[in-house]
């Protein structure tokens, strides 16, 4: 168990504080306020469950519709004892509930495959719809009840309205004379003590005939109910009574109902602040980034990347300096450093965290946290003087560490601040010492701080203790608050000494006195701590050059991957076409024969029909050296060359024989194209032109695919970027890349331009970051 008293110093009240204000319900309020540590294992795996269901929801933007209930449990306790009445306002609240717990019902179990362990929750909600409808036909929307509640209350109203009528009227008529005689002080009608009334002037109250009921605060102004409406008053006050009894009647007859059902009210207003409860606290680990780390029904904790969640609150979260403490290989951790350093607040970190996870509360940890079973938590920290009972700081220290030595055992957390202090410091070495090694023995997990150098040297012997230690950064003279685990912190005393001005020979004495073995020890320390960080520092800069390599490895694979398929294409539609040719040359050779069969011989028709068979021969031939042209055809740099089917002729700029691709220099156009597209000509023979202004259809193969106009005026290259997109199109191209670079964007707003107005673009997107980004448009045509 975990007394009061340890979860007041872990301030653990304003973590529940925190999560109240996500609340909406009462009972969803007081259910997070009466949170306490749980120690059964399914029941904390089946909150954690609903909590991730709800954050689920929430991270979707859906909300379960949980109105605002106040807590009616002591009315409804109340309802069933005969003769009570429940106020319309605490019954209207009770029509709520009705009608919200029906709602959210319904809303929950249409969300079963999202939220199978919510869905069950509210399961446990009844609906009365005969109750419902009850309240409803007897109390309005404001609280007040209908005419039609009873006939005799139906009754009982319209007498009273038809004599108020009457009242009125006569009112009206005194008024009328009265005001003409100057009598009555204002020209209107007023109500004393329930009764219609005239405000008379003083003077004249003797003229009129009646009961004075009041006076004003000046007694200028006598309130005086003529004898002619006594009568019809005293009629009014009747029936009025009679409203009240009959009203308190119903109501009474209400709450008896009410009290019927109270046993499922109260339950679905239960299930309603529980589901409100779990609401809030996902609510709250959203904020916070809690999480359930894993949980095992073993003792074993791990706590990787905790934050302290007030620390959270206070500064935010990336502001707070996460630390870890793994008991994965040891059952005892001993943190040493320098003052301030964040020691204590490392032990508070633990403790709450713990806490609040037994509470079903979600911890900032990182998701591989893990943590066991415990059974109780011990916690000696702050100053325990006793005025009262005449005990010294550390008589009350000794009280404390003997309880715990002798409770604490398997299953239990121990949390030791300052061990040893108080007292001289060999004796107090030696009792933290002793303290230690018997929690040890007895099981428990120990996190302990301390400033006794001689508790470190605990770990040199025993291989379930580990040292830890908060770092100091002498440049700003401030602890770091970055916890290691595995090597003792350091005090930094004489390094402090000397930053704060302490001269050379000061500093020298002062280590004398320390010691030699003191000196040696914290000197190795701290080159292995320098190691350590070179360490590293070595271990980043390779997971980062890793990280690169990954990186090129991903994008070159890529490219291939590419090149591949574009191969693969390209021997798609070569195969094809081969197929087409084949097919027609032998339809066009069964043509001949036919004609042949058909002359019979006759010397001209053989003639015609072996003159087509020639050209039949003569295409086939002509095909096969294109293709033999095709593969043996080497470009170069330097090179003059005419884009085959069309009039665009340019100079070889770039060649890759690998590849069989090169890029032309077509006027201020650079065209990218493969060397079977391309036809080397004579420099006297080429032309400056670089797009074909004929308008006939051009095959696609010959066309280039890209055109570079980086560098280009938007002017000057407006109408050779919208020829080539033209003949792309004509050429029944199904995909061009147009380089524009990214510059000052005025090219890329150019292309957009053009592209947006052209009839036969199907759509346009810039390339992949890996292969050019927004430098780069692709066009896909219709």
């Amino acid at each position: 168990m975990i007394p009061s008293s340890v979860a007041g110093k872990l301030e653990f009240s304003k973590i529940l504080s925190l999560i109240r204000k996500f609340a909406v319900t009462d009972p969803g309020k007081n259910y997070i306020e009466s949170l306490e540590p749980v120690y059964n294992f399914e029941y904390l795996s089946k909150v954690f469950t609903r909590i991730e269901e709800a954050k689920s929801l929430l991270l979707g933007n859906i909300n379960i519709p949980v109105e605002y209930h106040p807590d009616l449990n002591e009315d409804l306790l109340s309802s069933g004892v005969s003769g009570m009445i429940m106020k319309p306002e605490k019954i209207l609240a009770v029509l709520r509930l009705l009608q919200n717990s029906r709602i959210v019902a319904g809303f929950v179990k249409n969300l079963e495959k999202e939220v199978p362990d919510l869905k069950l929750l509210v399961m446990g909600i009844t609906s009365s719809s005969t109750l419902e409808h009850h309240i409803q036909s007897i109390l309005s929307e404001t609280g007040e009840v209908k005419d039609s509640a009873s006939r005799e209350l139906r009754d009982i109203r319209e007498d009273i309205r038809r004599r108020s009528r009457d009242l009125r009227i006569l009112f009206d008529r005194l008024r009328r004379t009265y005001s003409e005689e100057d009598i009555i002080r204002e020209d209107y009608i007023t109500l004393r003590e329930g009764r219609f009334v005239l405000p008379v002037k003083a003077e004249y109250k003797r003229q009129i005939k009646g009961f004075i009921h009041s006076e004003s605060a000046t007694g200028q102004t006598v309130y005086i109910e003529p004898e002619e409406s006594l009568a019809l008053n005293n009629e009014i006050v009747s029936l009025t009574y009679a409203e009240k009894r009959e009203v308190e009647r119903i109501l009474m007859e209400l709450t008896s109902k009410i009290g019927e059902f109270s046993a499922q009210l109260m339950t679905n207003l239960s299930v309603l602040g529980e589901l409100d409860s779990y609401l809030a606290r996902a609510q709250y680990a959203l904020k916070v980034n809690g999480i359930t780390p894993v949980l095992k029904e073993y003792q074993t904790l791990s706590l990787l990347q905790a934050r302290n969640p007030l620390l959270i609150e206070s500064i935010g979260y990336n502001s707070t300096i996460p630390i870890s403490i793994d008991f994965s290989k040891c059952r005892t951790i001993i943190i040493s450093g320098p003052n301030a350093g964040g020691k204590t607040a490392a032990l508070k970190t633990v403790g709450l965290l713990l806490i609040m996870l037994k509470a079903g509360i979600q911890i900032p940890v990182s998701p591989d946290s893990v943590v066991g079973s415990f059974d109780s938590l011990y916690i000696e920290i702050g100053d325990n003087q006793s005025i009262e009972e005449n005990l010294s700081t550390f008589s009350s220290h000794l009280l404390n560490l003997n309880r715990i030595v002798s409770e604490a055992g398997t299953g239990a957390v121990v949390l030791l601040d300052e061990l040893g202090n108080g007292t001289e410091p060999n004796a107090g070495s030696g009792i933290a010492s002793a303290v230690l090694l018997r929690l040890l023995s007895n099981g428990a997990f120990t996190l302990a701080t301390t400033h006794h150098s001689k508790l470190k040297s605990l770990a040199d012997s025993n291989p379930e203790i580990e040292n830890a230690g908060f770092d100091f950064d002498l440049n700003t003279l401030k602890p770091t608050y970055i916890l290691k685990q595995g090597l003792p912190g350091l005090s930094y005393a004489f390094e402090l000494a000397g930053k704060l001005g302490f001269d050379d020979e000061f500093i020298a004495q002062s280590k004398l006195f320390a010691g030699k073995e003191t000196i040696t020890s914290e000197d190795a320390l701290i080159q292995v701590r320098i190691l350590q960080e070179k360490l590293k520092e070595s271990e980043n800069k390779l997971s980062l050059q890793e990280s690169r390599i990954a990186g090129l490895e991903k994008l070159y694979r890529q490219k291939l991957d590419d090149i591949e398929r574009r191969k693969e294409d390209i021997l798609i539609k070569a195969r094809k076409q081969a197929e087409r040719i084949v097919e027609s040359s032998k339809s066009d050779m069964n043509k001949v024969l036919k004609e042949l069969k058909e002359s019979k011989g006759e010397k001209s028709a053989v003639k015609k029909v072996i003159s087509k068979g020639e050209e039949i021969l003569k295409t086939l031939s002509d095909e096969k050296s294109e293709r033999t042209e095709t593969e043996l055809i080497q470009i170069s740099v330097g090179q003059f060359v005419k884009i085959r089917g069309t009039n665009t002729t340019g100079k070889v700029i770039e060649a890759d024989p690998v590849k069989k691709r090169a890029t032309v220099l077509a006027g201020s156009l650079r065209l990218d194209s493969d060397f079977a597209s391309l036809e080397v000509i004579s420099k006297g023979a080429a032309k400056e032109l670089t797009v074909s202004s004929s308008s006939a259809h051009h095959d696609a193969s010959a066309l280039s695919y890209r055109i570079d106009i980086r560098g280009a005026r938007p002017d000057e290259i407006r109408l050779e970027l919208t020829k080539f997109i033209d003949n792309s199109y004509a050429g029944r191209m199904e995909r061009i890349e147009i380089l524009h670079g990214k510059g000052t964007g005025a090219l890329k707003a150019l292309v957009k331009e053009i592209l947006s107005s052209h009839p036969g673009v199907s759509r346009f997107y810039f390339a992949s970051p890996d292969f050019g980004g927004d430098g780069i448009t692709i066009v896909e045509f219709t």
